[in-house]
């Protein structure tokens, strides 16, 4: 009786086992690159995306991101699915990152932010960090007018930061002296022009540039896409290049009007470039006050056919193909990130 009441829970177990693999993953990147200071965990080292790349084809059941869709949309789950997308469109991203795909013959989505294709200014949040978490010497105070408020900093013995110092407090990772100064200056600021349009950010990172004195240039380091490596990053079967809004910006935050003209602009250019539709969108930031229903219904009637949200779960069967969720994949080494995704499909 205790030995058949044992074999019943047995199967049951493997049946709920089973029944949690049905299910798939979109896992988001950024930059296959080494980039610090990284205060977004935004970067995965070229080595260790070579570990996720060999971990994810042992699962053998890597897919593209519109072959998901198409299983979704016929009320399927792909078993162990894995999806690998990309934000932003970085250089890295064609330079690093799909070279090792096609190594594995592992497909992506890179979403691409249009207004900075082949431009001459760096995100914006990298233009922060050139200023505030590079080695320089700043003015010791700052007052900056944002929203039609005042805000004020003093950043005392950390307006000195240099490059030797940058070291030390690198190596120490405690989070202080000036790097824990500059640091909390900078996650400030960015609250701050998060949701803020285009032009309001670019009016106030110009102020900074001026009080600061750094050079605005583009680095090497933080180069986005030109229109040529776009359509190379897009050439093949593996690699798809996806909407992400013209000047990534909180859409949420932004009138339905310029919501509206973020969505289609970004759509038109990409098509312009790439010479065919463009179906798979990526809502910058993607938390659920970065975008609406307004969004979702100005993305849908733009003529995308999903859309793809920062929420950190697995994909069901019931899933919104307009709110994908997707998990960041941070930079683990191949043991980490084998039970990162084990305890995402157990979880």
């Amino acid at each position: 009786m205790i030995a058949g009441g044992v074999t019943k829970m047995r199967r049951y177990a493997g049946r709920v086992r089973r029944s949690l693999w049905r299910r798939s993953l979109i896992l988001l990147y950024h930059r296959v690159e080494e980039v610090w200071p990284d205060p977004w965990g935004l970067a995965v080292s070229p080595a260790n995306f070579r570990d996720h790349l060999e971990v994810i084809r042992g699962y053998g059941a890597a897919l593209s991101l519109s072959e998901l869709v198409e299983s979704l949309s016929a009320g399927k789950v792909p078993r162990k699915g894995i999806v690998l997308t990309f934000d932003d469109g970085y250089a890295d991203n064609l330079n690093n990152a799909k070279p090792l795909l096609e190594e594995f013959g592992i497909p992506a989505t890179v979403f691409v932010a249009t207004g900075y294709i082949g431009g001459q200014r760096e995100f914006w949040w990298d233009a922060l960090d050139n200023v505030f978490l590079q080695p320089n010497t700043l003015p010791g105070e700052l007052r900056l007018r944002i929203s039609g408020s005042e805000h004020q900093w003093d950043l005392g013995d950390a307006a000195v930061y240099t490059a030797e110092r940058t070291v030390i407090e690198r190596e120490s990772k405690e989070g202080r002296g000036a790097a824990g100064v500059r640091e909390k200056t900078y996650q400030e600021l960015w609250k701050l022009l998060h949701p803020l349009t285009d032009v309001e950010r670019r009016i106030t990172l110009g102020e900074l540039q001026s009080w600061s004195g750094v050079d605005p240039s583009v680095r090497p380091s933080h180069r986005l896409l030109s229109r040529e490596e776009v359509r190379k990053l897009d050439e093949g079967d593996l690699v798809e290049v996806g909407a992400h809004s013209v000047t990534h910006s909180s859409l949420g935050s932004l009138t339905r009007d310029d919501q509206v003209n973020e969505i289609r602009e970004c759509k038109s250019v990409l098509e312009d470039i790439l010479e065919r539709p463009v179906t798979n969108f990526a809502y910058p930031f993607g938390k659920d006050w970065d975008f609406n229903q307004e969004t979702i219904d100005a993305v849908r009637e733009a003529g995308f056919g999903s859309a793809c949200s920062t929420t950190r779960t697995h994909v069901g069967r019931d899933a919104d193909l307009f709110r994908l969720p997707r998990v960041v994949a941070s930079d683990l080494n191949a043991e980490q990130f084998d039970r990162f995704l084990f305890d995402l499909f157990n979880g």
